[in-house]
């Protein structure tokens, strides 16, 4: 099997050892894949890094993993600069390009004892996945569940344990999805609401000689994720021909998750079930509560939705984003006194868009615009591009 080549590969080449933290930096592909059960075959742990990050959000993340090598996508390898290697003298940075691919796969596969592999059920770490960061740089939580939880947990680990296929794009694109789902002839989707919405802003896709309508022309039954608003919801389900919605909810470092698995709209969009969480006091001695710092409404039906995160972040286009580590970046800036960096709604979008309160230091503040987002790029932060902030600077505050 290819994954037990890249295992064996990384004790041989690099002297990996059962309990080892490897850091891995890639976009989606095979060979993340085969990378993560390769590590897991020698009883070492995955770290998944956000491909996007670079400079010292990227140095931190691999820090605070423990990792003593980091496994590089040739197509993230930009990010990795000069100064990320100085700052991460003490990491084997390794990159897998063509040729050491090549190696690899020409590297004798072993299977490793099962005692090397075998840990107390529920206690051992698994894998390394970021949280937002939502009071500072991004923190790795354990977690039992290609480097967000969804895809890497519900997606893959799921679609294997039943016995099962799946097709997995580099990048989303909402105009070669359904093209992709065809040419998979898949039958479940996996989703991120604002996956949703893109979708359905598409226009509609016709067959070249005939003109017909290809926007039902799939075997897609079930869709599932989280995140997919109400206002979504049913003209989704319509427009798509998809069955049933199997809405989540869920965070990456908590012991439990509920599902909504519907085929009507009386319960789309809403989250949870009665039973332990309906009682008003603790069902049993000894139990706790879990705090996920989200608000939700809860409407007279019974049902309850997801309206917000409580707390220092925001979301955005399916990430989580900072606002301390924004603000302490901005708070960097040569002209800038204070920051207060908060989200804001737009219309026909999902998440909010980043907003900031600027105290300047002897400049016209008419004058402090998109330099300060050029500021943010120059400090590699990157949750967001230029017309991201452009959407919402008109008005008298700028940013």
């Amino acid at each position: 099997m290819s994954f037990l080549r890249y295992g064996a590969w990384l004790r041989q080449a690099h002297g990996v050892k059962p309990q080892d933290i490897v850091a891995m930096d890639f976009e989606n592909s095979d060979i993340f894949v085969f990378l993560w059960m390769g590590i897991w075959s020698i009883g070492a742990k995955p770290a998944f890094m956000n491909y996007n990050l670079s400079g010292p959000t990227l140095t931190h993340c691999v820090k605070t993993s423990n990792a003593s090598l980091l496994l590089v996508d040739p197509n993230v390898a930009s990010n990795v600069t000069d100064d990320v290697r100085k700052d991460l003298s003490h990491v084997r940075i390794v990159e897998l390009n063509p040729g050491l691919e090549r190696e690899i796969l020409s590297t004798e596969p072993q299977r490793r004892p099962d005692s090397e592999r075998t840990e107390e059920f529920g206690h051992g770490l698994a894998i390394l996945i970021y949280t937002s960061g939502t009071t500072g740089m991004p923190k790795p939580a354990i977690a039992m569940p290609l480097y967000h939880s969804s895809a890497a947990i519900l997606g893959l680990l799921n679609t294997l344990e039943a016995g099962k296929t799946i097709a997995i794009g580099r990048k989303f694109s909402a105009t070669r999805f359904w093209d992709d789902v065809r040419a998979a002839d898949a039958s479940i989707i996996q989703y991120v609401g604002e996956m949703c919405r893109y979708l359905l802003k598409a226009p509609v896709q016709t067959e070249k000689d005939t003109g017909e309508n290809l926007d039902k022309k799939h075997r897609v039954r079930t869709a599932f994720g989280n995140g997919l608003r109400p206002d979504v919801w049913a003209e989704f389900k319509e427009r798509f021909g998809i069955d049933a919605i199997g809405e989540f909810y869920a965070a990456t470092e908590a012991p439990l998750g509920t599902f909504n698995f519907s085929r009507n709209d009386f319960t789309m969009g809403a989250v949870g079930r009665n039973g332990w969480l309906y009682d008003a006091v603790m069902s049993f001695g000894g139990d706790a509560w879990f705090r996920t710092g989200d608000l939700v409404i809860w409407d007279k039906d019974g049902r309850v939705f997801f309206a917000d995160r409580i707390g220092d972040t925001f979301r955005w286009k399916s990430e989580n984003v900072s606002t301390a580590e924004v603000g302490q970046i901005l708070g960097s800036h040569p002209a800038v006194h204070e920051a207060n960096v908060y989200g804001v709604q737009l219309p026909h979008h999902d998440g909010r868009a980043g907003c900031a309160a600027i105290v300047v230091d002897g400049v016209d503040p008419s004058k402090v615009d998109l330099d300060t987002v050029y500021w943010l790029q120059d400090r590699e932060y990157v949750p967001f591009r230029e017309k991201d902030w452009k959407m919402i600077v008109e008005g008298a505050a700028k940013l």
